[in-house]
């Protein structure tokens, strides 16, 4: 997974680790039986133990080789220490695409990315869209980011285009719910 936030996402092999480390006894039993684990996973600060890091819902699998596989869906909410909403995320699993709200710790939106998983020249792409906003004002933004990365490497192989406009409003094209 690519994103311009990193210090606000977490990496995917962090995300690995964390979900496997929750796996209770039980529930490693029923992976082993072939069986797929439906669960709400809850991640806590390291330093703050009764604090939510994220939480939201997961499917766990163990494949042939005995690895598992984790597959986030539904919606996820990220928390600042302070116990404040950080992000959001909503994840299809139709379209197998997401989208993070992130906000500030006051509260106000920040920033929407977008992103959308395609397939160029038969590998794995992600295509992500940023839109940030001023002063949490969804109706004004700072600037829009496109970009795009293989899934395997991770490295951002599109041209991000930024886009600043004199009035610090959305282009009519930008469609933000």
């Amino acid at each position: 997974m690519c994103s311009l936030l990193f210090s606000a996402c977490v990496p995917q092999a962090f995300e690995q680790v964390d979900f496997r480390s929750h796996l209770t006894q039980e529930e490693r039993k029923s992976l082993a039986g072939g069986k797929t684990v439906d669960k709400v996973h809850t991640s806590y600060w390291r330093f703050k133990p009764r604090q939510i890091y994220w939480q939201g819902p997961l499917l766990a699998k163990q494949d042939s080789s005995g690895k598992f596989q984790f597959t986030p869906y539904g919606t996820w909410i990220g928390y600042y220490k302070s116990g404040a909403v950080r992000d959001t995320t909503v994840y299809s699993a139709k379209a197998k695409a997401w989208r993070v709200r992130f906000y500030q710790e006051n509260g106000s939106l920040y920033v929407v990315t977008n992103t959308v998983p395609k397939t160029v020249n038969g590998r794995p792409f992600s295509e992500s869209q940023d839109i940030q906003f001023r002063n949490g004002n969804k109706l004004d933004t700072v600037l829009i980011r496109r970009w795009g990365c293989f899934q395997n490497d991770g490295k951002t192989v599109l041209d991000e285009q930024i886009e600043f406009d004199a009035s610090g409003r959305r282009k009519a094209v930008m469609k933000i719910k």
